[in-house]
């Protein structure tokens, strides 16, 4: 049976996210506040399909959000679903809803929803 080197996938993780970091701050429900450096990367669609009042056109449109993944280290604060994050990356700042939280030994993936 093979064993799973932790150390390995942790280093691995550090250096994914040093290749393209964003800095990212939690704002949690019940008010806190926390800073973290994780790698920011866009996942599927959510809401594709819905139709939305265009802003630019006389009319209506279909709108959509993008869902996102921040992956950071396993050992970072864990946020709540619901708690707002807002991202810097390569000088774009972006703000998210947090929608799910899959932590693991070695990284912790948090899936986003854009929020604006």
């Amino acid at each position: 049976m093979a064993v799973i080197d932790y150390g390995f996938l942790r280093r691995m993780t550090a250096l994914f996210i040093r290749t393209d970091p964003a800095t990212a701050t939690f704002h949690s429900r019940n008010g806190g506040t926390w800073g973290t450096i994780g790698r920011l990367a866009p996942s599927g669609s959510r809401t594709f399909g819905r139709l939305g009042q265009s802003m630019q056109l006389p009319g209506t449109e279909l709108v959509g959000s993008q869902l996102h993944v921040l992956v950071l280290p396993y050992n970072d604060a864990e946020p709540a679903v619901g708690d707002e994050v807002r991202t810097v990356r390569s000088g774009i700042a972006q703000r998210f809803n947090v929608v799910t939280v899959v932590p693991s030994p070695w990284k912790m993936e948090v899936v986003l929803d854009e929020t604006r």
